[in-house]
């Protein structure tokens, strides 16, 4: 009644009255608004919960990491285990609700994905594909060490040829795109298919 907003945000925050806090921070400005979300979000809802993200992501808590410098502190906060088990979830409700900078939350998903202690990079990597991050890629569910590159397995051929597939996919949509981090592991699948005597197809 009195004009202080902010105050009185904070007292029906410390009362737990989140409705009325939530009601007031609307006139207040977008952190206070963010604030008490924050408050009531991690009152209401598990950290690390699908849903938690979710609300995270329409209060403007989960802002999009800007180009280049896509911050993952938001994903480092789940443990690893939980983020293993529900990271399907989370990119599901993602892409259901898009917001504006959607594909940069999905990118630091990505990224936090491929670097836990056992990187997941199967997850990791589907991640990168549906936010079109073909720089993020070499060979689908490889980890794109030396020697993978170098492709002197069975797995890295098999992945070689699954992002080769990829690019094909993608290239029916538009003719330009490419990966380009796979051209040069083309050259060397070309010299092995030359190297066994499959000339024909290497030079296609």
């Amino acid at each position: 009644l009195e004009g202080k907003r902010e105050e009185a945000v904070s007292e029906a925050v410390k009362g737990g009255n989140y409705a009325l806090a939530l009601l007031v921070a609307t006139v207040c400005g977008p952190d206070v608004f963010q604030r008490a979300a924050k408050c009531y979000l991690d009152q209401s809802t598990p950290e690390g919960q699908p849903l938690h993200t979710m609300v995270s992501l329409f209060t403007g808590i989960l802002k999009p990491p800007s180009e280049g410098a896509a911050s993952q502190s938001f994903w480092t906060s789940i443990p690893a285990d939980s983020l293993r088990r529900t990271w399907k979830s989370h990119l599901a409700g993602i892409l259901s609700n898009q917001m504006a900078g959607w594909n940069w939350v999905v990118l630091a998903l990505g990224d936090q994905l491929a670097e836990l202690e056992t990187p997941d990079l199967s997850a990791a990597h589907c991640c990168y594909m549906v936010c079109s991050a073909s720089g993020r890629l070499t060979l689908l569910g490889c980890p794109s060490l030396p020697q993978d590159l170098a492709l002197v397995s069975e797995e890295s051929i098999a992945a070689f040829e699954l992002t080769e597939a990829y690019e094909w996919a993608k290239r029916c949509g538009n003719r330009k795109a490419f990966i380009p981090t796979l051209q040069n592991v083309k050259m060397i699948y070309a010299g092995l298919l030359a190297d066994y005597g499959y000339v024909q197809a290497a030079r296609l």
